[in-house]
């Protein structure tokens, strides 16, 4: 059995002119393909179905939805029901003073306790609406002007509508938190027995005021499987699962029309109430085409209301729920991991191929998809626990019984000692009194065992595997098995049963990638959102956040799983994050490494004597020109280390190291565990001894050869360290010295041919997109670059001799001296004179201009070798194609070439260094120089944050580049940026396309809001 809704919004009807009027066909067409095997079909319309709530408006709706009706019933034989709640263009907002009287004498009254009549009266403007309301919803049981319930059976299973009114309350210039809607009266809706229960409102619950907004919020999440919304004509589709209230999906409904068709849209739920799966399909309106085509779909595991003979217990819930006790967040009381989680993605170790398989882990949660054994691997801190807690609340949902054991209690192999360590985790996780004995009742097909870590099960032999888990196969429908990443995971790849030998999947968890991190950051923020914060302020902690993290999670330095990304996040969000934003990030690799000593027991009076042996002993492992030493060399450090400085026992020191994973040891030899700690305690001992020689000639020649990596991350550390101005002025005079032979572009005639080249780049458009779904299309692409091209992230261990520098190696050196010079003075802004600092932001903007100069005097030289080689290349792949066609495109792509290159290396200045403590300096850097390219960095400083436009300067360079085309075509690039990585006002959108003429598609929509606190589909 299968229900398909039709999912409308927004249509705001004005007349019989309305182009959505003659669309009705193009609408029906797209279901047919839905309706094939299903019977009922309901239009489902989430309010502002007429433009200004007058009647004419609504006459024309229903000739249009029935339309649509017969359409789909001339097609096939269906039943079709209508579902409708009002918004606010379903209002008649005619002026009426007694309403408005009694809107504005309610203020902080309980509506409770509020006479039903004051609502009859606070709804006359809606009467229009109610008039529709009673032509089309059919299936009403119970009803009120706030709310109202349909009930729809198919089959055995019962449906429930509720529509309610969110915009009774509504003004004729509606305001964001002002709805109010008085709960209490309606707190007893989700007694009425249902399989699925269906909410519609017209405003997501975020526009209403904080009382109601919380309690309608938890009332919905835990009575409804499904949420259907419109008003911001964003369409998206998301899921919401949290074990305390329970798993709803959340529809947000698309205009079906606005002025015109642009961007017309419309989604079809399709629900198969036998599977319990379900797909929401959108639709846009394609001009060229004159039809709907589809746009995205998601798939969702369908949550039902079935009531539960078995319930998690409290002590079960707060333990799957428990994100650890290193975690907190400063807006959230209690943290949960369903408030931050995001699933890793899983390599298939069985695939042997040169580029296996890789899977979201999401994909478990459909577990008819794989074998009855599952087993996923994974290093130290990449998830596994978390990701079986956070199974083990989606399986419950769907009617499985899932029960975790952990490894560390599996001692013997015997069917007793097994079956009673599962009926102790049975009686632990469910509450019910006779949980083992309705538990031991149910079928086999509803039950999943979940075994964490059963690395450190006390069983070793493969027969003594064997027999435990084939133990629990007989039992149950599917198992899921966690193992570290040194477990010989051949063990387990075949169990032997009494009947048959199963075959066990294998995957091994991933480490994140960028779109991981954009995902887990966006959560992070998104959960801790405070009433009093703007959407767009939460975008620009985010993406002040990914910035930081590109900083910090170098790969050689720091494995990027969960833990290290949550620990960092919670830095930034804790005391420090000022200094987190500012600085060279030293902060965080130093709780890093004091959290490594104290969770091995190292008491707070002892830590200061281990970093210390630490930072000596690092300083060794540097002077040996090796990452690894072996133990003799461990025992003679130690050895002198005790005579110098302190008293020191070899085999204290040895395990004090290994237990707090500072140090690893494999075949008596010894590495630090984590490149960061390791580069940490090199930087505090050079800086700590910065006026020795040798030290001297060391940070020397590290800044020599900044392109070799370990010398770059050496002097990157130091930075977190010294404040030095020897270490400043040091830097200072690389960076001038890099690409010194060419002079700082201005984007004069000295760059003629790339003026000449750009003209053919095509004018930029905005369009609309939220700056969370950029961010995650851009990681989502650095991710793929990442795979496709593993060599440029190919590490350079040998220094050359300065004539066999290339160009890679220059521009290597180039932003590494940028990079370390910003730190050091982002994180000591009170510690050099103004007048150096200023010097040093000169520097730091004119080294990768010069670097700019020198391409386009490449350019200048050889204006025609790009174009050249462009049209071989064209010419090569498409035969076929005109010369004309070929040159035309060779000439935007160069183009784009020139103008992409030319704005990155500007945004990239100004990204580095971008600080609030250096605001005051930067205009003093500019002042007195003539150079365009100084003032579009400082442009895109003050553009690179969530703040309003500073229209004076936008203007102020606006004018100056409009005679230099290379010049105009950055400032474009400056701008779009802008506008697609933070949340950008209506107002500034409209300012920059009437007074600077820029091509924004401008639509009422809200990029951000609390419905996005809801777990994205992927």
């Amino acid at each position: 059995m299968k229900l398909v809704i039709l999912h409308l919004s927004d249509i705001h009807i004005k007349s019989a002119a309305d182009p959505i009027l003659n669309k009705h066909n193009e609408i029906s067409r797209t279901l047919y393909q839905h309706i094939n095997d299903s019977s009922h079909l309901v239009i489902v319309i989430t309010g502002d179905i007429a433009h200004s709530g007058q009647s004419q408006q609504y006459a024309e709706a229903i000739l249009f939805l029935e339309k649509i009706k017969k359409e789909v019933t001339d097609e096939r034989d269906i039943k079709v029901d209508f579902v409708t709640c009002p918004g606010n263009h379903d209002c008649d907002f005619t002026p009426n003073p007694t309403r408005d009287i009694i809107l504005k004498s309610l203020g902080n009254e309980d509506l409770s306790t509020i006479d039903s009549s004051v609502f009859e009266n606070c709804t006359s403007h809606q009467a229009s609406y109610f008039s529709f309301k009673d032509h089309t919803d059919q299936k009403i049981i119970e009803e009120d002007r706030l709310w109202w319930t349909q009930e729809i059976e198919i089959g055995n299973e019962k449906i429930i509508f509720e529509s309610i009114n969110l915009s009774w309350s509504s003004r004729l210039r509606e305001q964001q938190g002002k709805l109010s809607f008085p709960f209490a009266s309606y707190e007893a809706k989700a007694q009425r027995a249902a399989d699925y229960r269906i909410a519609l409102m017209h405003h997501p619950l975020n526009w209403l005021d904080q009382p109601s907004y919380r309690q309608l919020r938890s009332h919905l999440r835990s009575t409804s499987s499904f949420i259907f919304t419109g008003h911001e004509h964003n369409g998206n589709a998301a899921n919401y699962d949290d074990i305390e209230s329970g798993h709803t999906i959340l529809i947000e409904g698309g205009a079906l029309q606005e002025k015109t068709l642009k961007n017309s849209t419309f989604g079809v739920m399709t629900i198969c109430l036998n599977s319990k799966k379900s797909s929401y399909q959108q639709y846009e309106y394609c001009k060229n085409q004159e039809s709907y085509l589809p746009k995205t779909i998601k798939n969702f595991i369908s949550p039902t209301l079935h009531p539960k003979e078995l319930t998690f217990s409290e002590s079960h819930i707060e333990k799957i729920q428990d994100c650890g006790a290193q975690f907190r967040h400063h807006n959230i009381a209690n943290l949960k991991l369903s408030d931050i989680y995001v699933y890793p993605n899983l390599k298939d170790q069985s695939d042997q191929s040169s580029k296996p398989k890789t899977i979201p882990s999401k994909d478990l949660l459909d577990i008819e998809k794989f074998s009855q054994g599952i087993v996923i691997s994974g290093e130290d801190n990449s998830g596994r626990t978390s990701l079986l807690n956070t199974l083990t609340n989606e399986y419950y949902d769907q009617g499985y019984l899932p029960i975790i054991i952990y490894g560390k209690d599996i001692k013997k192999n015997s069917e007793s000692n097994l079956k009673a360590q599962l009926e102790r985790a049975i009686f632990r996780q469910y509450k019910n009194d006779n949980a083992v004995s309705i538990f031991d009742q149910k079928s086999r097909e509803k039950k999943i065992l979940l075994i964490d870590n059963f690395n450190e099960s006390k069983l070793k032999s493969d027969r003594a595997i064997n027999e435990s888990l084939s133990f629990f196969l007989t039992r149950f429908k599917k198992i899921i098995i966690t193992v570290d990443d040194i477990f010989e995971v051949n063990q387990l790849t075949s169990i032997e049963t009494n009947d048959t030998t199963e075959e066990l999947d294998h995957f091994k968890i991933e480490q994140f990638g960028y779109r991981k991190r954009t995902e887990l950051i966006q959560k992070w923020y998104s959960a801790g959102q405070m009433d009093h914060e703007s959407d767009a302020e939460v975008i620009g902690k985010c993406n002040i956040a990914e910035k930081l993290m590109d900083t910090v999670m170098d790969k050689s330095l720091i494995s990027p799983n969960p833990i290290f990304l949550l620990t960092f996040l919670q830095s930034i969000e804790t005391g420090n994050s000022n200094q987190l934003i500012d600085s060279a990030l030293g902060h965080y690799y130093k709780y890093l490494l004091t959290q490594s000593f104290l969770d091995a027991g190292i008491g707070p009076e002892k830590l200061s004597q281990e970093e210390d042996y630490a930072m000596h002993l690092a300083f060794f492992f540097y002077t040996k020109s090796s990452f690894v030493i072996n133990r003799e060399e461990f025992e003679n450090f130690n050895d002198e280390f005790s005579r110098k400085w302190q008293k020191s026992n070899f085999e204290k020191k040895e395990q004090i190291f290994i237990k707090s994973k500072v140090l690893k040891k494999q075949n008596d030899e010894y590495e630090f565990r984590y490149s960061h700690n390791y580069y940490y305690l090199l930087g505090k001992y050079l800086s700590e001894n910065i006026l020795d020689d040798e030290v001297k000639k060391i940070i020397k020649n590290c800044i020599e050869h900044l392109y070799v990596r370990k010398n770059a991350n050496t002097i990157l550390f130091l930075a977190h360290h010294s404040s030095s101005d020897n270490i400043l002025f040091m830097m200072k005079s690389a960076t001038d010295k890099v690409f010194n032979e060419s002079s700082v572009a201005d984007f004069s005639e000295s760059c003629s041919a790339a003026h000449e080249l750009i003209k053919h780049a095509p004018e930029l458009k905005y369009r609309k997109t939220s700056p969370q779904e950029t961010q995650l299309n851009i990681s989502e692409r650095r991710d793929i670059a990442e795979e496709n091209n593993p060599s440029q992230n190919m590490e350079i261990h040998e220094e050359k001799e300065p004539q066999h520098i290339d160009l890679s190696d220059k521009l290597t050196i180039l932003f590494k001296t940028v990079e370390i010079l910003s730190q050091i003075v982002k994180s000591n802004p009170t510690k050099f004179e103004r007048l150096k600092k200023v010097e040093i932001i000169k520097s730091i903007f004119s080294a990768p201009l010069r670097a700019l100069q020198s391409f386009y005097d490449f350019l200048e030289s050889h204006p025609k070798t790009l174009l050249n080689a462009i049209n071989r290349e064209l010419s090569s792949r498409s035969e076929n194609l005109p010369e004309e066609t070929i040159n035309k495109v060779s000439r935007l792509a160069v183009a784009n070439i020139i103008q992409g290159v030319s704005s990155s290396f500007i945004i990239k200045i100004a990204q580095t260094i971008n600080s609030e403590s250096l605001m005051p300096d930067i205009p003093d850097a500019i002042k007195n120089n003539e150079n365009i390219a100084f003032e579009l960095i400082d442009l895109a400083i003050s553009l690179d944050n969530h703040k309003q436009l500073n229209r004076g300067k936008i203007s102020a360079v606006y004018k100056k580049s409009k005679s230099n085309i290379v010049a105009k075509k950055i400032l474009d690039i400056i701008i779009m940026h802008r506008l697609y990585m933070f949340k950008t006002s209506e107002r500034d959108m409209q300012w920059l396309q009437s007074e600077l003429k820029y091509d924004i598609n401008q639509q009422h929509s809200i990029g951000y809001t609390k419905a996005n606190k809801l777990t994205r589909i992927s």
